[in-house]
């Protein structure tokens, strides 16, 4: 894995191949073979070999995990649904996972769910400005003009990230605060 954190893509296939090879029953293996093959921009290939590993080990929330996500990106919502409630039932500490299952029912319209699953992942400890975002952002269009809050929140966390605060000032000015509204968007 530092391999691949040092952007050395393929000394880290060849490693992780040839791991896979000694020990063809280890689903890690696999599945770290799926991320290089996805940052490679391979993902037919990173599918199948989350596909290996989730044949070799039924119970491997990460490759659950990660073949949610790359069907969230070709658009398959209810694909990438069912293996992030996989991975969760799996692993029910997964923070990434409430996270990013959070985003495609967001995307879907399932406000509630977007919101059960913010509200989970910051029980379990997330920090991140995003949750926050996309928590308050489906709470204020399910019209609970509480998740104003968690807008700030999300800017409190990134203070540089311009999207928040567009995003913040226009749920200000659809609350009629249009002082808030103004300074957010200067």
């Amino acid at each position: 894995i530092a391999e691949l954190a040092l952007e050395q893509k393929e000394l880290a296939k060849e490693s992780f191949s040839k791991a896979a090879q000694l020990s063809p029953n280890y689903a890690s293996a696999q599945c770290n073979l799926g991320i290089i093959a996805s940052n490679m921009g391979d993902d037919r290939r990173a599918i199948e070999y989350y596909n290996q590993a989730l044949q070799l080990d039924a119970n491997c929330s990460a490759g659950y995990f990660n073949r949610a996500g790359l069907r969230e990106q070709a658009g398959d919502h209810t694909g990438a649904l069912q293996d992030y409630d996989k991975s969760l039932a799996i692993d029910p500490t997964g923070i990434d996972a409430y996270e990013s299952r959070a985003s495609v029912r967001k995307t879907i319209g399932d406000l509630n769910g977007t919101i059960a699953d913010c509200n989970q992942a910051i029980r379990l400890g997330s920090k991140e400005p995003l949750t926050y975002f996309t928590r308050g952002d489906a709470r204020l269009h399910n019209g609970d003009n509480g998740g104003i809050k968690d807008l700030d929140k999300a800017i409190n966390l990134d203070q540089t990230d311009d999207l928040l605060f567009g995003q913040r000032g226009y749920w200000r000015l659809q609350l009629k605060d249009y002082q808030g509204a103004i300074a957010d968007c200067n």
